[in-house]
């Protein structure tokens, strides 16, 4: 029998019973065939309920990866073990989920609750009671809300610039979802004895009361509605998708209604900085608004005069209304990091502003300018049309006898225990292609380094405050030595999707288990799917599932196949089963089956370009099963094993078509393909004197035609990882040959192993990977050798100052970030398979 140990780790001091909590946890290949096989025991060996379903496969069809749901007992710490290779008992789960469907609705029983969700018309749910579970059916104690709430925006499409004018392109004013009945399905998208999930898609439709301004319907949703076996609360995942024309439209506000019906008084606790709480007055709300990171107010609103009562830094994040009989809380997540939110209350129910400014401020979604500033790098234009965002909140529903532990609950909702895989067996199934478990004894340099520059990003997280509604969870990219400060113009700005520093928070993750990780993985993460990546695009639909290049706007430079990195989605669903992530995939694999390539001489492969769209379809065959996906894969490498070159490197603008595997070269100098393309086509103009000039300052050489030896480089790396990936998920020798000979290039050639060419060819430390990578292939220890060379060098030149900007960094940007946690854990594991030191 095989014994996986699962801990769960509570690090606010709060006991827990029959809590819920999944995690996806990796399998070897050929070790489980059907989740039947699995089952899960405490640390005393008694079984426990268990739900689980598989999220990847192996080759041969065995579980790659499963996730898996149970309720655990937590005082601190918990261990459980999940067990495969024996005779599976099963336990009887005290409290079982039950769902029933018509064409009407559906309906969710979940022990103490007992809700439903309309199949004709949004109101997130109804039909809400609270009670007992008995063997014959749900009996009904308190009705808390018979009624659906609502979810809507309120934006604005006339601006006056002027005393003479203004600019009007719509009505504007309430879009509601309940309004959209054209666009609304509801479905179940996972259902078991301890968890459900409820989808409902549609889109906020405006409310204009007259003539003919019916259904114009500038946003987009997806709410998932989260519901758990023996508790009555719920977790609500609400995605909007911009679909209005941002240079059109701004935000006033965007939230969703949670209505009671109730007679009698009506009091009200809300977290700010300590408990407030009261009696309503007949006309009287309460707002709780998060104004900025560090500022938080609280209103009362009567007859629609206002009055600050209390104001801090950091609001709890939670409130709660109940009557004579039962009560509803509702807890936001992410309130200061996400700001400016909010929580309303009033006599009718709670409101949750997931987007609302009390000054009256409007969020919008145009480009910062109209105009591309190729001399500042930028690419082709984009704006936020399509851009998306998700957000998290919890509903608690309770009966008068337990109103005193609202808070704690809410509270408790907030901060999520958080499940670890033991790391050791991580490495053993080799996630992420292998690395070696954080050792500070074994490795103690290279481990320093990993853990100073990852501090590093965190605390640039918190000194600079990248925080706000769109930002939170990325960060900046470029440092400006003139300056001593971030730059932010043109092309550099936010990282957007400029390489994979989430991939590099994850990988430290797996290989510590720290729940501190986790939570950073998680935010940049779902910043990354939602906001960095174009979801809706009737003009363009070319852009879906692509994710938006590097600049001051998260959405300012179009979406392309060279900064589409998925590596961190796939990390984040294994570990989570996220179904909106999954969806973002789909869009991805669809984004990267759209690329061709002409081998007519005048155009030119975009090496980065096509190493991204092989990369990511390999990911989604290895995630779907699905052989689309492997034979676009196999296509695309037969193209890119075409376009190396005799000493093993390759062109990052390169052509098969003819005998130097170099287009014929326009005037170069384009920042991306869209750029580089235009040229080509010559629908666009190439670079001018004096953007050549501006762009590489006044010493510019202002090259149109690169050099033959300038034509090589770093955009091999992106091809690497994906060559790689082709080769474990097939063992096909002739991927292993081009992947040795490019591995061979970075070394000076064949056999020769020369470091100093390496160091040079080192972007951020990703070619410690292709270097263990390659250990493996042959054995070869000279591989090994050269990495060695390369941590002494890395090490060497991390900064140890008292600086706090710089402390604990390897290059002062993110993305060296990503590029060392690519390279560098995998090599430690590599020198540990060799029994070498670093």
């Amino acid at each position: 029998m095989q014994r996986l140990i699962l801990t769960v780790q509570e690090e606010s001091g709060i006991e827990r019973r029959a809590w819920p909590v999944t995690r996806g946890v990796p399998l070897p290949q050929g070790a489980v065939a059907e989740c039947a096989d699995l089952w899960l025991e405490d640390a005393r060996g008694r079984a426990v309920t268990l739900q689980s379903r598989p999220l990847s496969h192996w080759p041969d069809g065995s579980i790659k990866w499963v996730l898996v749901d149970f309720q655990a007992d937590v005082v601190g710490s918990a261990v459980y073990h999940l067990c495969y290779a024996g005779e599976a008992p099963r336990a009887v789960p005290a409290n079982r989920l039950q769902i029933s469907e018509s064409d009407e609705r559906i309906v969710v029983c979940t022990g103490p609750l007992r809700f439903a969700v309309s199949r004709q018309r949004y109101g997130l749910v109804h039909a809400v009671s609270l009670g007992r579970q008995e063997a014959d059916g749900f009996v009904e104690e308190v009705s808390v809300s018979p009624q659906g709430g609502d979810s809507w925006a309120d934006i604005c499409e006339a601006f006056e610039i002027g005393e003479t004018q203004r600019r009007i392109y719509g009505m504007g004013g309430m879009c509601r979802a309940s309004l959209g009945e054209s666009a609304y399905r509801v479905q179940v998208e996972e259902s078991g004895p301890l968890r459900a999930v409820i989808r409902c898609e549609g889109a906020l439709e405006s409310e204009a009361p007259m003539h003919h301004y019916v259904g114009y319907q500038p946003f987009r949703f997806v709410t998932r509605i989260y519901a758990f076996a023996g508790h009555a609360f719920l977790r609500v995942l609400h995605t909007v998708v911009v679909a209005c024309d941002p240079g059109q439209t701004e935000l006033r506000e965007l939230a969703v209604r949670i209505p009671v019906d109730w007679a009698g008084k009506r009091r009200y606790r809300l977290g700010g900085n300590r408990c407030m709480e009261g009696v309503l007055g007949q006309d009287e709300g309460l707002l709780l608004a998060q104004c900025q990171d560090r500022h938080f107010r609280l209103e009362r609103r009567r007859s629609g005069h206002s009055e600050r009562v209390a104001e801090g830094e950091r609001a709890g994040g939670w409130a709660v209304l109940e009557g004579e009989e039962a009560g509803v809380g509702v807890a936001l997540r992410y309130m200061a990091e996400e700001y400016p939110k909010a929580i309303g209350v009033d006599r009718g129910g709670i409101d949750v502003f997931l987007w609302k400014d009390p000054d009256g401020g409007r969020l919008h979604f145009k480009r910062y300018a109209e105009e591309v500033a190729w001399h500042e790098g930028e690419g082709v234009y984009s704006d936020g049309l399509g851009t998306a965002k998700t957000s998290e909140f919890f509903i608690d529903y309770f009966q008068h006898n337990t109103s005193e532990e609202a808070p704690q609950r809410l509270t408790a909702l907030l901060d999520w225990p958080h499940v670890a895989v033991d790391p050791g067996w991580m490495a053993h199934c080799e996630v992420a292609g292998g690395f070696a478990v954080r050792a500070v004894d074994a490795f103690p340099h290279s481990e320093r380094m990993l853990d100073g520059f990852l501090e590093w990003m965190a605390r640039s997280i918190e000194v600079n405050r990248w925080r706000g509604f769109f930002d939170w969870g990325d960060v900046l990219v470029a440092w400006e030595e003139s300056t001593g400060d971030w730059r932010f113009r043109g092309r550099w700005g936010w990282c957007n999707s400029e390489w994979d520093p989430r991939h590099g928070v994850w990988i430290q993750y797996l290989r510590s288990g720290a729940g501190r990780w986790f939570r950073l993985g998680e935010a940049m993460t779902r910043h990354s799917m939602d906001v960095d990546t174009c979801h809706y695009h009737p003009l363009r639909p070319y852009r879906v599932g692509g994710c938006f290049r590097h600049s001051i706007d998260h959405f300012g430079d179009e979406p392309c196949a060279s900064h589409t990195f998925i590596d961190n989605w796939i990390d984040y669903y294994h570990l989570t089963g996220d179904h909106r992530t999954l969806e973002v995939l789909g869009e991805a694999g669809e984004f990267f089956l759209r690329y061709r390539w002409s081998e007519d001489s005048r155009f030119s492969f975009s090496l980065r370009s096509i190493a991204n769209t092989l990369r990511g379809l390999l990911y989604l065959w290895e995630l779907t099963g699905k052989a689309r996906f492997k034979q676009r894969a196999e296509e695309i490498f037969q193209v890119i094993a075409r376009g190396q070159n005799d000493d093993g490197s390759w062109h990052k603008r390169f052509q098969v078509s003819t005998p130097d595997r170099l287009p014929d070269q326009a005037p170069y100098g384009m920042a991306t393909e869209g750029t580089t393309l235009a040229v080509e086509m010559g629908t666009a103009t190439p670079f001018t004197p004096a953007e050549h000039k501006a762009l590489g300052g006044a010493s510019a050489e202002g090259k149109h035609v690169l050099s033959y030896a300038d034509q090589k480089g770093y955009q091999t790396h992106y091809l690497m990882i994906g060559l790689e990936l082709l080769h474990r998920l097939t063992g096909r020798t002739d991927v292993a040959k081009c992947y040795l000979r490019a591995v061979d290039w970075f070394c000076g050639g064949p056999d020769v192993f020369d470091s100093e060419m390496a160091w040079k060819q080192r972007y951020g430390g990703v070619l410690c990977r292709h270097l263990s990578y390659a250990y493996k292939l042959t054995g070869e220890r000279g591989y090994l050798e050269v990495g060695r060379q390369l941590l002494r060098r890395l090490a060497e030149s991390q900064d140890w100052s008292d600086d706090p900007k710089r402390r604990g960094a390897v290059g002062l940007s993110p993305m060296y970030l990503s590029l060392l946690f690519f390279g560098v854990p995998h090599l430690l594991g590599a020198l540990q398979d060799a029994g070498m030191d670093e």
